[in-house]
């Protein structure tokens, strides 16, 4: 006879053998980074309706691979955004991706992966715009993109 928690353990392992992405769990820490620090981590921040959500399959060798391209009408840009709509690329191998809702506004911190195409995921403070107070009022805060900077000082010999 097999005990009780054998076969809990037989059930766990042939789940996960059945299908091992749905076991991969996401890891972002508890509070998140406060608006200035996900700010300096992302490539380009921005806030914008999603228009489409486009899930295609990729035939890398991997039937199971595929990728999603979301696509934004921006509204505000605050940060390294080209002109025009934007696209959101994620891997659909990853359980830390952000699900998104057509029609609904974001403000979206982005990041470029290798092939320079932007990516978010769950841990980067990509939020549904309202409830974005917080990132509002800090990304509204930020200078212009090329305002320059002063330095001021003396130089004793």
């Amino acid at each position: 006879m097999i005990s009780r928690c054998w076969l809990g353990l037989v059930l766990v392992v042939a789940v996960s053998m059945a299908d091992p992405l749905a076991t991969e769990a996401c890891s972002c820490p508890s509070s998140g980074p406060p608006p200035c620090q996900a700010a300096w981590a992302a490539d380009a921040i921005f806030s914008g309706t999603v228009r489409s959500i486009d899930v295609s399959k990729q035939f890398n060798g991997d039937n199971r691979a595929r990728e999603t391209v979301i696509q934004f009408e921006v509204e505000q840009r605050f940060l390294n955004v080209p002109s025009g709509p934007v696209e959101i690329v994620d891997d659909e191998s990853s359980s830390c991706n952000y699900r998104f809702t057509p029609g609904t506004k974001y403000v979206v911190y982005a990041r470029r992966s290798d092939d320079g195409r932007l990516t978010t995921d769950k841990c980067s403070r990509t939020k549904p715009l309202a409830e974005a107070a917080e990132d509002l009022k800090y990304l509204s805060a930020l200078p212009a993109a090329g305002t320059g900077a002063r330095v001021y000082g003396r130089i004793n010999e």
